[in-house]
């Protein structure tokens, strides 16, 4: 019994694109694609361009409204018609411009289009445009109409005219009525030499080569030929029907077809080699309205539709005979003989290929039993079936029946030795089988093994035979034909396997690794050693194994479709890809020498024409994308500097369509691994740093086994203008004059007020000058009076160390910060442009810690002048002590970390005191700021805090020099600012622990120190409880 079906039946993906990827109106007319690889398409709003992903439409000028044609140039630009001109468009990776290259006019007019509707470009670079009554030359900017008689007048709305170029040159010319037309380039005319006779309204035309063409209108097609005779006259040689009952609206040739679109009815095609001109109705699309054709750089086919566009690609896998082996396919084989044997479980056919198609011969027909296993032996088949039967069929016809004395109850599998020889398992049985040449059966028991079931063999050209099976372990049991022995082998698993492990299929790779295909995943077999293939496949149950070791690729059956590993990457297929079913067969994966791959699923049996095969793909294009800022860059011309802004992104861009089955990976700067860019094409840059960095992205077309070459790109990004370190150094110098000026007015005000006191001192003594008289005469009067003008006199010494004090530190603790600052300043205005990057960095820095040290020093010396003149009034409330450390220990982070020191809060969330939160803050500042200063790198500085009944302690604890007792009296000493330097040789003025001692007693609480040489300080101070 033999069946013949062909393979290639029209099997296509379909892909669909409209308004849900961005095109603004889903008539299109027209549709080409530039050399980038962008799809362009032609509708009532203007001109589109594609990516794969959605549209960019071009709709200004208004003039591109009711665009009709596309052509591509040869210098790779476009030529556009609307019914208000000629346009060309310029294509380029980021955008495109379009420039109006000859306007309309509302009749004919000399220089101006008259609603053109076709387009054409000769090989010299002459442009011919279709007017409804005319035709136009337009070559170098040289106009020329050619008016038509009234036969030939076109008033179809989509198209009027059609263009060719003869193998020899001349350009041929044939109108929508059937007018037959040359251009006599020579004589710059154009000649009618006949006319297509009963065929009008022609809606589509193409060139087959030879002068021989085909048209088509709403009743069919015609094909006609031309002769050409010694004096180079044309003429009309045949007319012939072809194809009936088809309303036609264009044609697409290629190497072996001609595909035909049509207004209402869908797509059809017909083989070029097919005399009879069968027409093959193509279903994918459906029957939707049709207005062009056009195939794409990679085969592809592209419709413009009334819906959109529409791609059509052909699919990764053919399905074999799908009227006939539509069953669960048990087995395959293609290896031996260059035969293809395949078995649905009841049926054992031999297929048998013939031009494209495929002649299917029944082998053997076994309703009542399953066929399980069968292999090439002695000339013929040897079949083995669930009766327990092993059936031979010579290639003559001949058929044997034996049913052999084994311990379990049927043969379940046969696999190939080295010396024409068959090995069998057995079910429930732990017994091996092998058949030679001769016809000797022998049987080995393998007792020893802990297999439960044996499922799977596979020889090496070594003569080593592995047998696999299900197991609590990942087991193998290895036969060597050189010592004639059987031993177990127990691999170790580089990851955790739970529960019995089954290894369904078993194949070597072109470095004669063993594969193998388990129900816990695909392993890499080294040694005694068992590694995953590849971290995805951890787990899958893989049931079919087959290794191409021309290409390096490994394919894999599951349940859940098939995957193929290339060494760097995963590709997955399915039904979309042409699969019958995503469920494939147990050891039903196999490659045949032509490099063609077999795939036995639940449903029938597909093939790949070696086209995993395939070259390197092109790298992919890359474009910037900005869309808040409205900017698209091409960065593959220079380095490209852009602004920080989160909104940054590259499009990554694959022309080889479908592209929603791409796989992306990339990288940045020196990352040594690739990153899975997963359902999307886009690259975000938001989480990228200022400054210059690197790029490099590949792509994986489906289809394609091998990654492209990377593309990569350079680009910079600009740190916003308030961070920069010009920004940085304004910063500072701005704060150093504010600096300035608030000391100079404090300074001016204590003038003012010393000049007052002394003014008041001397009112004073005159006034107890006056009344010494009166004092002479009561003795107690005069103490009294000298008692007082002691403690005024008193008063008035500590104001005026008070005032030298600040004298002091005005004059030589804040003129030193900013002569430091004024002269690093200085050497970066004049050094700058000489200065190594870190070394102006290091200056900046100097500058930005002498700035800081000299504010905390500010905010010190004016809460204390404002405390000693009575301006601060303490204003009690509620306050979380918590709250209040943390964030007085994130204002001298920096500096904790610059010294590598730890600050840690130890304070109770629930703590809550009463007090002033200003004082407070500059407490908590001054006494950080202190255990900092006199801390060792890598030590810790602590806040704690006990609660009593009325008050609360809180403790800031160092781990740094210390003191002893003379030097604590010493800083508790209001009068003698002491001060020393701090373990980075940091300098102070003594004034921090004094305005603490003040702030602490001004809320009703009290200071203390502990501390030792070298073993730290705790400074210790009470609140009252909230």
């Amino acid at each position: 019994m033999f069946f013949q079906l062909s393979i290639f039946a029209q099997n296509f993906e379909l892909n669909r694109y409209g308004i849900n990827e961005g095109l603004s109106i889903e008539l299109t007319k027209s549709i080409t694609q530039d050399n980038y690889g962008f799809i362009w398409v032609a509708t009532d709003e203007g001109v589109s361009r594609f990516d794969g992903y959605s549209f960019l439409s071009f709709t200004s000028p208004p003039e591109l409204e009711y665009a009709k044609a596309l052509c591509k140039k040869k210098d790779g630009n476009i030529l556009l018609v609307t019914d208000h001109g000629v346009f060309e468009i310029q294509p380029a990776l980021d955008t495109a411009k379009i420039v109006q290259i000859l306007q309309s006019a509302p009749k004919e007019e000399p220089g101006k289009v008259f609603y053109p509707k076709s387009i054409y470009e000769a090989k010299d670079g002459t442009i011919f445009i279709g007017e409804g009554g005319a035709i136009v030359r337009y070559r170098k900017n040289n106009f020329k109409r050619f008016v038509l008689s009234s036969d030939d007048f076109s008033f179809n709305f989509l198209r009027n005219h059609y263009f060719f170029e003869l193998e020899t040159g001349e350009v041929v010319i044939v109108t929508h009525q059937g007018g037959l037309f040359l251009y006599d380039n020579k004589n710059d005319k154009l000649v009618q030499f006949d006319r297509i006779s009963n065929f009008p309204n022609i809606t589509g035309m193409t060139y087959l080569g030879e002068l021989t063409f085909i048209a088509g209108n709403n009743g069919g097609a015609i094909k006609f030929t031309l002769n050409k005779d010694q004096s180079g006259r044309f003429s009309l040689a045949t007319q012939t029907k072809v194809i009936e009952n088809l309303n036609i609206s264009g044609f697409l040739k290629t190497d072996r077809q001609v595909y035909i679109i049509t207004w209402d009815q869908g797509l059809f095609s017909y083989y070029l080699n097919d005399p009879s001109y069968h027409v093959e109705h193509v279903t994918s699309p459906g029957k939707v309205k049709l207005n062009d054709i056009f195939m794409g750089k990679n085969s592809e086919i592209w419709l413009s539709s009334e819906r959109g566009i529409l791609l059509l690609s052909k699919r990764n896998f053919n399905p074999v005979l799908p009227d006939i082996i539509k069953q669960y396919v048990q087995d395959i084989i293609t290896k031996r003989d260059n035969m293809v044997y395949v078995s649905d479980g009841n049926s054992l056919y031999k297929l048998v290929p013939k031009d494209n198609e495929y002649v299917a011969e029944v082998v053997l027909s076994s309703p009542g039993t399953v066929i399980r296993s069968f292999a090439r032996f002695n000339e013929g088949i040897t079949v083995a079936t669930s009766d327990g039967v092993l059936i031979h069929i010579s290639d003559l016809g001949t058929i044997t029946r034996t049913t052999p004395k084994i311990k379990g109850r049927f043969i379940s599998f046969i696999g190939y030795g080295n010396n024409n020889d068959l090995w069998m398992l057995e079910t429930s049985a732990k017994q091996v089988i092998n058949l030679r040449a001769n016809g000797d059966m022998n049987m080995f028991d393998l007792p020893f093994t802990k297999i439960k079931e044996f499922s799977t063999l596979m020889m090496n050209p070594d003569g080593d035979l592995y047998i696999g099976g299900t197991s609590d372990k990942l087991e193998l049991v290895k036969y060597s034909s050189k010592n004639n022995k059987f031993t177990n082998i127990i691999l170790k698993v580089k990851t955790e396997v739970k529960g019995d492990i089954t290894i369904n299929d078993i194949d070597f790779d072109r470095d004669h690794k063993l594969i193998l295909a388990t129900s816990h995943g695909v392993f890499r077999i080294d040694g005694e050693n068992a590694y995953l293939l590849d971290p995805g496949f951890k787990n899958m149950n893989a049931r079919s194994i087959s290794c191409d070791n021309q290409t390096g690729t490994i394919w894999i059956g599951t349940p859940k479709g098939l995957y193929a590993y290339d060494g760097e990457g995963v590709s997955h297929f399915n039904m979309s890809s042409g699969l019958p079913s995503i469920t494939i067969g147990t050891r039903t994966l196999t490659t045949d020498p032509k490099g063609d791959l077999w795939v036995g699923t639940a449903e029938g049996i597909a093939i790949m024409r070696a086209k995993y095969r395939s070259s390197v793909s092109e790298p992919p294009a890359l474009l910037l994308k900005n869309l808040s800022l409205g900017v698209t860059i091409d960065p593959s011309k220079n380095r490209v500097e852009i602004p920080e802004d989160n909104n940054w992104r590259v499009d990554v861009l694959d022309f080889s369509y479908p592209v929603h089955s791409d796989l992306f990976q990339y990288k940045f700067d020196n990352d040594e691994d690739w990153i899975n860019l997963k359902n999307t094409n886009r690259i975000l840059l938001s989480d990228l740093s200022s400054g210059g960095h690197t790029l490099t992205v590949r792509v994986k077309p489906s289809g394609h086994s091998t990654w492209s070459k990377p593309t990569t790109i350079e680009f910079s990004i600009l740190a916003k203008w308030y961070k920069r370190w010009w920004a940085w150094l304004l910063y500072f110098l701005a704060f150093g004059a504010l600096s300035y000026i608030i000391a100079m007015f404090y300074a001016g005000k204590l003038r003012r007020e010393n000049i007052a006191l002394e003014s008041l001192v001397a009112q004073r003594t005159d006034e107890i000058s006056a009344k010494n008289e009166e004092l002479t005469k009561s003795q107690n009067e005069i103490i009294q009076k000298n008692e007082k003008l002691e403690v005024l006199l008193n008063e008035l010494r500590e104001t005026n160390a008070t005032k030298d004090k600040m004298m002091s530190i005005i004059s030589h603790d804040l003129k030193n910060p900013f002569s430091t600052i004024m002269g690093f300043s200085q050497i970066l205005v004049d050094e700058l442009g000489t200065m190594d990057p870190n070394e102006a960095k290091d200056f900046i820095a100097r500058i930005d810690h002498t700035a800081r040290n000299t504010f905390s020093l500010l905010e010190n010396l004016l809460a204390w002048s404002r405390s000693q003149i009575g301006v601060i009034r303490m204003q009690p409330k509620t306050i979380n002590l918590s709250i209040i450390v943390n964030a007085n220990i994130s204002f001298v982070r920096d500096i904790a970390f610059a010294k590598g020191i730890k600050t840690e809060n130890a304070v109770r969330e629930d703590i809550v005191v009463m007090g002033d939160d200003y004082a407070i803050n500059l407490i908590l500042r001054n006494l950080l700021t202190n255990a900092i200063k006199f801390s060792y790198a890598d030590s810790v500085v602590r806040i704690e805090a006990t609660q009593g009944e009325s008050m609360v302690t809180v403790s800031v604890i160092d781990e740094g020099v210390g003191m002893d007792e003379e030097s604590i009296q010493k800083v508790m000493n209001p009068e003698l600012f002491h001060s020393t330097a701090g373990t980075n040789r940091e300098r102070g003025t003594g004034l921090g622990i004094i305005l603490v001692k003040e702030m602490i007693e001004q809320q009703g609480g009290t200071l203390t120190i502990k501390s030792k040489p070298a073993k730290g300080s705790t400074f210790s101070f009470t609140l009252p409880v909230a």
